[in-house]
């Protein structure tokens, strides 16, 4: 089953003292319209009577920029932003901004554009900070945002009026169009130090998140009005604080992930005195697929955690999480845990999640599975013509069933078997180019015995070499060579085949496996595995050729190819009735 979410991106943003803003550049292709920014952060210099300094707003615009905002007065702080972009086909988001003024202590805010939701299906991030006013009274910063309705969101806080400050933020809500998670949505009311709710997921695939108001009488009164919250088991969420005067309103929202979703949950004792430190993961998840978040905790004004002891400091309730590659083996192991050590903060009770989105182990690294149903070439594909002298690719068919066609003309050779690498070719680039992947393309071409038209699958590694898995007429039937750094390597022999045909490129680490199928279901593996030492994919794709010994005798040859896919996340169904392509970010 492929997963909810298509990218992952994550930036580390610093607002340095008197700096109100930053921004940051998307590099995925995101659709910003699909994304929503998860924030955890922690205060780097300050005083503690600065609140209102450290609460930070995130929103998207223009064509690929995340925005950061706050309070431009004194102090500094780093947030950790991941990006995560949410497929249309699957999940519907909304977002837009939202403003309280002074007195207002409770505001309801409606979608734009009459849209709406279903509440039970449905989660609510949001960002905001204090743009006005002086008042580090927290329970004026603090806000709980609920999704009210089919077509609203309620955000309310413990104080307003006075000098209480004007909050401007911005609510992105994620709905699952397709049944890939369902939300429990429950409210808390905390007057003693600890109180439960009760839900019904399973939690090794649910996320808890959450947000609250406080009627605190203290000053900065963090003991009293910020809480820790954990999924406890499939059935309780947990909230605690470390001061039990005045109440804490907890909404809380568990989403319980189907789409194969891993989440794990764990709790650190944040030492004061310590600025970091390293919790192991039980398991290792994909380092550009998963996200850091606390527990329990969604709005960037505070982090959800608790001072093990009663202590009146803003700075502990700032946390930022950071997912650790430690032993260089390719996947995060760790999260990294940091908070201020300014004012000799009080030890911290800290409950995070690492969420590994998606179908849990899949392998795709930014490489978009395509069915080439649209009828013309989306933008992650770029064509390539070494020899300069052929026409763009077309596309045939009647939607949703149609192809991209190769033409490589008579007279000039287009070889497949250089290092040169003289074949016309569609390729993307990989993220990372050091993931495991699958590859694999639909072939309609009917191969006929004229010598030498070929046409496959190609990976560009560490430039200016290339691994690829070729398909041609030898003079007697179709030879398949699993070719590296321009020598063939791997190579059997077959009938001619009746079209259709594939061709798939397998690969686990260093080690490289070649198939080919008669009927796209039973796959045969091209000789045995080939191991390579790290190498860097540059790019992959289709190509197609032709070759003679003598150039003007070289043979014209029309390629078709019906899809390329990246087998754990192909475009299901091939073919639609509506164009669709599917992209996401993962590791091995």
């Amino acid at each position: 089953m492929a997963g909810i979410v298509l990218s992952v991106e994550t930036f580390i943003l610093s607002l340095p003292n008197a700096t109100g803003s930053t921004t940051a550049t998307l590099t995925k292709g995101q659709t910003l319209a699909n994304c929503v920014p998860f924030i955890t952060k922690r205060v780097t210099s300050g005083s503690d009577t600065q609140i209102e300094n450290h609460q930070v707003d995130a929103w998207f615009s223009s064509t690929a920029t995340l925005n950061l905002a706050r309070d431009n007065n004194s102090g500094a702080n780093t947030s950790e932003v991941t990006v995560v972009e949410f497929d249309p086909a699957k999940c519907q988001v909304i977002t837009d901004s939202f403003n309280m003024s002074d007195v207002t202590g409770s505001a309801v805010y409606t979608f734009p554009s009459s849209k709406s939701v279903t509440v039970a299906n449905a989660f609510l991030v949001f960002h905001s900070f204090q743009n006005s006013a002086l008042d580090n009274f927290l329970p004026a910063h603090l806000l709980r945002g609920r999704i009210t309705s089919t077509t609203q969101v309620t955000v309310d806080r413990g104080k307003f009026g006075g000098d209480a400050g004007t909050i401007d933020g911005h609510y992105f809500i994620v709905e699952s169009t397709s049944g890939d998670f369902t939300v429990d949505h429950l409210d808390i009311a905390l007057t003693g130090t600890s109180d439960t709710g009760t839900v019904s997921v399973t939690k090794a695939n649910a996320i808890l998140l959450g947000s609250w108001k406080a009627t605190g009488t203290g000053d900065d009164a963090n003991d009293e009005n910020t809480v820790d919250a954990t999924l406890t088991n499939d059935t309780t969420v947990t909230v605690q604080r470390a001061n039990s005067t005045g109440t804490v309103d907890y909404a809380a929202q568990v989403v319980d992930m189907s789409d194969g979703t891993i989440v794990e949950h764990g709790t650190i004792v944040a030492q004061g005195a310590t600025a970091s430190q390293d919790e192991t993961l039980t398991t290792s998840v994909d380092r550009t697929f998963s996200t850091a978040v606390i527990a329990g905790c969604m709005g960037s004004t505070v982090t959800g955690s608790f001072p093990g002891t009663a202590k009146n400091d803003m700075f502990d309730a700032q946390v930022q999480l950071t997912l650790q590659d430690s032993d260089s083996g390719g996947d995060f192991d760790e999260v990294r845990v940091q908070h201020a050590t300014i004012g000799g903060e009080a030890s911290n009770d800290i409950s995070w999640e690492v969420i590994q989105w998606g179908a849990g182990a899949g392998t795709v690294d930014g490489i978009v599975s395509d069915d080439f149903s649209s009828g013309s070439l989306e933008s992650h594909w770029t064509e390539v013509d070494p020899v300069g002298d052929l026409g763009p690719v077309t596309f045939e068919g009647s939607a949703p069933d149609q192809w991209v066609t190769f033409t490589i003309d008579a007279g000039a050779i287009h070889d497949t078997d250089t290092t040169a690498m003289e074949a016309l070719q569609l390729i993307q680039t990989p993220v990372s180019g050091t993931a495991s992947f699958e590859i694999e393309a639909k072939f309609e071409t009917v191969m006929d015995t004229t010598q030498y038209k070929s046409y496959g699958l190609v990976c560009h590694v560490d430039a200016p070499w290339y691994i690829q898995l070729v398909a041609f007429y030898d003079g007697t039937g179709m030879q398949i060579n699993f070719d590296f750094d321009g020598s063939t390597q791997k190579t059997v022999d077959i009938s001619l085949p009746t079209p259709p045909f594939w061709l798939r490129i397998e690969r686990t680490g260093n080690a490289w496996k070649g198939f080919y199928s008669l009927n796209g279901t039973g796959f045969t593996q091209v000789g045995t595995d080939h191991n390579i030492a790290a190498v860097t994919v540059d790019e992959v794709g289709v190509m197609a050729g032709n070759w003679n010994s003598t150039p003007s005798s070289t043979p014209e040859h029309i390629v078709k190819v019906d899809y390329f896919f990246e087998n754990s996340n192909p475009v299901d169904p091939e073919d639609p009735s509506a164009p669709s392509t599917r992209r996401i970010f993962v590791t091995s």
